[in-house]
């Protein structure tokens, strides 16, 4: 699900030293909730296996770009619905686009559009509105949703990152107009589930499971500020992140994998060294 995508990874197992961890910052997850703050953190255990790549993972900068249907066109402020026939006749050449985006019956897209109905994207902090588009009961108008989020289309390519997962959207960017978060929106309804502040890592790593959203930066990752590097964690329900694991290594990908989450990384990267290793978090029984 991401730009640079992870497919081909064949590893033998060379060493394995499994270490007991517990991870206390996390936050209870029931269902689909309302962002609060956590009241009984579940658990986490950790073990770590080095391996040898026989291809190397790369770059997962922004995942979920590359298959979101998303589209970028002027839209202003104020507006919520366009007809299906004004809708195929909208230019949005102007954007990078054709037409602007017609989501199938049953599923959505993104529509970026220049912040306040600009006629382009300005230079500044923030340019750009992120909104949910889905077609109405009667499949006749498309409904365009209120602003998600405000980011900033820079021409270093650090833009949102987004994962879809069991109902939800997740879409994490560095610098918006409520700073660095990643924000959980309703697939169906396009309403806002949650909002987590996280660390400001341009262009990272991320990945969903049940348990939430993960972070980590990839070797081309910017810093805005001092974020402490490493492991990062969303829970469902969560207003701020959790470090799960401090690394300044690089990460190449998250994977799901079951109920657990692998990370595949080079936790001595930035001293030359270029061995890898397999971190797995897995949630405790209950």
């Amino acid at each position: 699900m991401s730009r640079g995508r992870v497919i081909y990874l064949l590893l033998s197992a060379v060493l394995s030293a499994f270490i007991g961890y517990l991870v206390t910052n996390a936050v209870e997850s029931n269902g689909l909730p309302q962002a609060t703050n956590s009241s009984a953190p579940p658990t986490l255990s950790f073990t770590a296996m080095a391996t040898s790549f026989i291809k190397v993972p790369i770059d997962r900068s922004s995942a979920a770009t590359d298959d979101l249907p998303s589209a970028t066109c002027q839209w202003p402020d104020g507006r919520s619905s366009i007809t299906l026939a004004a809708a195929r006749r909208l230019d949005c050449s102007t954007f990078g686009g054709a037409n602007f985006p017609i989501p199938r019956a049953n599923s959505f897209t993104i529509l970026d559009s220049p912040i306040g109905g600009a006629p382009y994207n300005e230079n500044g902090q923030l340019t750009d509105d992120l909104r949910f588009v889905h077609l109405s009961a009667d499949k006749s108008v498309i409904d365009v949703g209120p602003v998600l989020m405000q980011f900033g289309a820079y021409s270093g390519g650090a833009q949102p990152s987004f994962v879809e997962a069991d109902g939800s959207l997740w879409i994490f960017d560095f610098r918006t107009e409520h700073g660095s978060e990643v924000i959980r929106v309703s697939t169906t309804t396009g309403a806002i589930l949650q909002r987590t502040a996280m660390p400001a890592i341009s262009r990272p790593v991320v990945a969903v499971n049940q348990v939430g959203f993960w972070l980590g930066q990839a070797t081309n990752s910017l810093f805005s500020g001092s974020p402490t590097l490493g492991v990062w964690l969303a829970p469902v329900g969560a207003k701020k992140g959790d470090l799960i694991r401090q690394t300044d290594g690089a990460i190449w990908a998250m994977l799901p994998n079951g109920s657990s989450m692998n990370v595949y990384l080079s936790p001595r990267w930035h001293t030359g060294d270029q061995s890898y290793q397999i971190w797995t978090f897995t949630p405790a029984p209950t």
